[in-house]
C-alpha cells in the first residue's frame, strides 16, 4: 500500500524571500509530499491579507482590483519585498523541482 499526501501551498506572503521559499521546496522533498500547484497568496476582500494590502497601500483602487482578481496562480498584489518578476521566477522554479522531485521519487508518468 503507497500512501500519498496531495497539498497546495500558498507563497508569496508577507515576510516571504527567496530563501523562505527555497526552504520551502526543501521541506516538500523531505517529507515526500506531492505538490502539483503552488499557489500565490492572494489578497481576497474579507481577508486579512487583504486588510494587510490596503494597509500598505498595495490596492489603490479597489473597484479595479476586485474587477483583476483571478485564479490562485496569478500575481495580483506582490504583498513581499521582493520584485513581481523574481517572485514569478521562484514560483516557476518551485514548481518545477517538485514535480521533477516527485516523478524521479515515484517514477510518476503522465
Amino acid at each position: 500500500m503507497v500512501n500519498k499526501c496531495k497539498c497546495k501551498w500558498l507563497k508569496k506572503t508577507p515576510g516571504e524571500t527567496p530563501e523562505t521559499i527555497k526552504e520551502t521546496v526543501d521541506f516538500i522533498k523531505s517529507v515526500g509530499l506531492f505538490v502539483p500547484a503552488i499557489f500565490v497568496t492572494n489578497p481576497y476582500p474579507g481577508s486579512e491579507f487583504y486588510d494587510y494590502a490596503k494597509e500598505k497601500g498595495l490596492i489603490k483602487d479597489e473597484g479595479q482590483f476586485v474587477l483583476r482578481c483571478g485564479a490562485a496562480l496569478d500575481l495580483n498584489v506582490n504583498l513581499t519585498d521582493t520584485s513581481d518578476a523574481g517572485l514569478l521566477r521562484l514560483q516557476r522554479w518551485a514548481m518545477q523541482e517538485v514535480v521533477s522531485y516527485y516523478r524521479k521519487k515515484h517514477s510518476w508518468k503522465r
